[in-house]
């Protein structure tokens, strides 16, 4: 048997060793509560309309979410919308989703075209990984739960999943009384899902029915702040877990003075720029550590992600059908992103429905002139085609997962294209190519023969 001295020992050695780990900051598993947000018909606006509604959209998040701690949140985009995962008090995550809807009700009275969004809230597992910039990246069952509660909302109308109204309701009586039960709602899947409206006192069903500026005033009016006023509680009221959320209905001040743990304030974790690799002189060894490479605290920012060349939300206009969080495509041959690229990377994590293998091009020009990759559950395999005739394959081994996404990622750049693909964590390369005569620019896409069909749930092209 163990005595106390020794238990000390190891006690003190276990949490010396939770410090040299730095578990904030390590790729692991775990259940928090995720706020999904979508902005409805996003992709039927015009590119400078999308902008605009997507900065209402992120300027009404950063306030909602101010004040909750970096390391309790991670936040995901989503191109019409955003996902945020809150890692500490699961009442952060209805916190911020009503402080969203306050901001929503403000702005159906002060904008012409008003901004619609559905939001859903859903407890359940992630895992979170770093992607190829270093950021963490959240993936799993709780995501795909949490998008498909999202998207039986309404337009403006918060609903949550049964997981997350059992345990927040259970933490506070008056946090149980903002849940009224919507009923059961059945996915695509054929999957059932009890679903909640999560709305404040007097709101029916949390949905907002806003008048254009122009017209007349509504009854709801939101809530005058005071010049001067502060924009977040004193530390005294912070240390408390008191947070107060104002609400206006019908020209009545209602007031819910809820109970929170802890104080909370956090900020946006940006996409850094993806850092290029020359692959013409570095060993695949090298290649993976400058991969793996984890973003320094002295590198975050408080700003938003850098533009992308095309991310997962601009294949909807080629033909791809929304699927919880990615898209899928059935058909079509060859399915092409419109950049021409030199020097890009492209990540994507991606699932093969029906057929034999993954298949994605890169320097497409024509259908006679691009360099095939192929990826099955045992092989990868690198074909080129020139004036239509394929060169000698080449083949390499490695072990794919024919269940779940798996994630890869493509460096293009003037003389090599390399191929590398997430596992355990980390990046692996596949197939450094450095062709002769150069590589030439072209088209990256998929080839989807048949009635073969694939998933995405995370896509993005960026420039080196």
């Amino acid at each position: 048997m163990t005595g106390p001295t020794e238990k000390s020992h190891l006690h003190s050695n276990f949490l010396g060793a939770i410090e040299v780990a730095d578990l904030h900051r390590m790729d692991r598993n775990c259940v928090c509560s995720i706020v999904f947000t979508d902005i409805v018909r996003y992709s039927m606006q015009p590119a400078d309309q999308q902008r605009k509604l997507k900065a209402r959209l992120e300027g009404y998040l950063a306030n909602a979410i101010q004040d909750v701690p970096e390391d309790e949140r991670v936040m995901r985009d989503l191109g019409d919308g955003v996902a945020i995962c809150f890692l500490g008090a699961p009442e952060a995550a209805m916190f911020a989703a009503l402080a969203l809807w306050q901001c929503l009700l403000t702005d159906a009275q002060e904008h012409q075209r008003p901004l619609r969004v559905r939001i859903g809230i859903n407890l359940g597992a992630v895992k979170l990984v770093k992607d190829i910039n270093g950021a963490l990246n959240p993936l799993g069952d709780g995501m795909n739960d949490g998008a498909r509660i999202m998207s039986f909302a309404a337009e403006n109308q918060i609903l949550a999943s049964e997981s997350f109204f059992k345990i927040v309701g259970r933490l506070n009586d008056d946090y149980k009384a903002l849940f009224t039960l919507k009923g059961v709602e059945r996915d695509k899947h054929v999957f059932e899902h009890i679903v909640y409206n999560l709305s404040p006192p007097g709101a029916e069903g949390g949905q907002i029915s806003a008048a254009p500026a122009s017209e007349p005033p509504s009854p709801v009016q939101p809530s005058p702040v005071p010049q001067g006023a502060p924009e977040s509680p004193p530390e005294s009221e912070a240390r408390a877990g008191i947070r107060r959320i104002p609400l206006v209905l019908g020209g009545i001040a209602l007031m819910v003075v809820i109970a929170a743990a802890g104080a909370w304030h956090f900020y946006w974790r940006p996409i850094p720029p993806v850092r290029p690799v020359n692959t013409t002189s570095a060993t695949p060894g090298q290649i993976a550590m400058k991969q793996t490479e984890t973003l320094g605290t002295s590198e975050r920012k408080e700003s938003l992600p850098p533009a992308e060349l095309f991310t997962l939300e601009n294949w909807i206009e080629f033909g791809w059908k929304r699927d919880g969080i990615g898209v899928t495509r059935q058909g079509g041959e060859f399915v092409l992103a419109p950049p021409i690229l030199t020097s890009a990377t492209v990540q994507f994590n991606v699932i093969l429905l029906r057929g034999k293998r993954i298949e994605w091009v890169a320097g497409y020009r024509d259908k006679n002139n691009y360099d095939l990759f192929q990826a099955d559950e045992t092989s990868f395999t690198r074909v080129p085609i020139d004036n239509g005739k394929r060169g000698k394959p080449v083949k390499v081994s490695y072990q794919g997962k024919r269940d779940s996404y798996n994630t890869f990622v493509v460096r293009i750049a003037p003389r090599s294209i390399v191929n590398s693909m997430l596992r355990d964590q980390q990046w692996n390369p596949l197939d450094d190519w450095q062709p002769a005569k150069g590589v030439t620019s072209g088209q990256f896409g998929f080839h989807i023969p048949g009635k073969d069909q694939i998933s995405l749930s995370d896509f993005r092209i960026v420039q080196n």
